[in-house]
């Protein structure tokens, strides 16, 4: 069935107007898009505690991304008053033409904070990538970051004025959804073929999302770590993966949105709602690494007393303790010159760096000597050094200095 922005005359004779008591849709989008925005608020609130509060470690790409839910609110608002207030809940024949050029401003609203919104939160992830890899491999992998970073900019930048400009003057954007204006200034001005620079953008924007996947593989390629610890890491940054399938759907909705229908109005929902969805998800993936630390924190403060128990039984003669797996970077001793393989991420053995800094206190250092795990990371020789934030647990790339008590008692400081 062909479709397009305008219906030809023989179609619209067919239509059966209705502007008394006309069906509603869109509800589904909404209640979707609310839902996601509070799950946003919450997650990003949860990251920065994590960076600000936990980790200390909060940077540019935390910036951004409190930057970038200004634009992700407003989107969320325009969605919810399309299909609420300015006609997309209705089909275009039950809708007036004064309602159907609202339509198409909160189209052009709506489309132009996306990529402001989006845009904002991939250089985030990238610029949290470089941050991630800074001292640790070569700067090949940096260098791949800035260029990702220098391609989302001009997609920007390009799609952005081409959204803007799609008509000109710019006004006749929506002023061509009145049929009397189209006809009787048709020739006063000049459109793109809308339907074609969204779908690019649409596929520019998966491929993107795919980009942002692949690159922090490159990073796990580097560590020489057991491939159980791969996969969990892997699984943390390939979130992302559903970004892109949300872009290619969003993709193909528009596509059937401007080439097999010309119901414009009803037909968009499943665009409206992947469109929604990709923008508010985003910014979630973007905090997956940052909730790690968080939930790691809140689980360590959990199993504290466990582990103050167990190092109780330790100081008593009955073995090692296990400490708490989400109190630091390592879970149990591990004897010096052996690897459990975490050891590996640092360029060296794990059980090498836990040692009382008094040579002469024992194996836990009775005098109340810090332990203290140094590692040098990702690498060997002149180019292992550490990470440049002293406590940063994504990724596991940390160092933890703990100072155990005195004789006698039995909890960490």
């Amino acid at each position: 069935m062909p479709g397009g922005l305008f219906a030809p005359d023989e179609v619209l004779a067919s239509w059966n107007f209705n502007f008394v008591d006309p069906p509603r849709g869109g509800r589904h989008v909404v209640i979707t898009t609310a839902v996601l925005l509070s799950l946003t608020y919450c997650v990003v609130a949860l990251r920065l505690w994590a960076r600000l509060r936990l980790a200390k470690s909060a940077g540019i790409d935390d910036a951004l991304i409190i930057a970038g839910m200004i634009p992700l609110t407003l989107l969320a608002v325009a969605v919810c008053l399309s299909m609420t207030t300015f006609g997309m809940d209705k089909h275009v024949w039950n809708s007036r033409s004064d309602e159907l050029v609202n339509a198409r401003k909160i189209a052009m609203t709506s489309e132009l904070l996306y990529m402001v919104t989006t845009c904002t939160t991939k250089v985030s992830i990238l610029l949290f990538y470089r941050r991630l890899a800074a001292g640790t491999i070569t700067p090949t992998f940096q260098w791949m970051c800035y260029a990702a970073i220098a391609f989302v900019i001009l997609y920007f930048i390009i799609f952005f004025f081409d959204i803007l400009f799609l008509c000109t003057p710019l006004n006749s954007f929506w002023l061509l959804a009145d049929h009397k204006w189209k006809t009787q200034y048709r020739t006063e001005f000049h459109c793109q073929d809308e339907g074609a620079v969204l779908v690019s953008s649409a596929a520019i924007s998966a491929f993107q999302d795919l980009l942002a996947c692949c690159l922090p593989m490159v990073l796990l390629w580097k560590l020489h770590i057991p491939g159980r610890q791969k996969l969990a890491l892997g699984a943390i940054f390939s979130v992302g993966v559903f970004l892109c399938i949300c872009a290619i759907l969003r993709g193909t909705a528009i596509f059937h949105t401007y080439y097999r229908t010309y119901d414009m109005t009803w037909e968009s929902h499943p665009a409206w709602l992947w469109l929604s969805i990709e923008a508010h998800l985003a910014v979630v993936c973007a905090s997956a690494p940052a909730l790690k630390t968080f939930f790691k924190h809140t689980l360590k403060d959990y199993t504290r007393g466990k582990s103050s128990d167990a190092y109780n039984n330790s100081s008593q003669g009955n073995g090692p303790s296990r400490f708490s797996r989400f109190g630091g970077v390592f879970d149990e001793f591990i004897p010096p010159g052996e690897s459990d393989g975490m050891g590996s991420i640092f360029g060296g053995t794990r059980g090498s760096g836990l040692r009382s800094s008094s040579s002469d206190s024992g194996m836990y250092g009775g005098r109340g000597g810090a332990i203290t795990a140094l590692p040098k990371l990702c690498g060997r020789g002149k180019n292992s050094v550490p990470w440049e934030n002293p406590v940063d647990s994504e990724l596991e790339l940390v160092y933890i200095k703990r100072k155990l008590p005195s004789s006698g008692s039995g909890d960490f400081d």
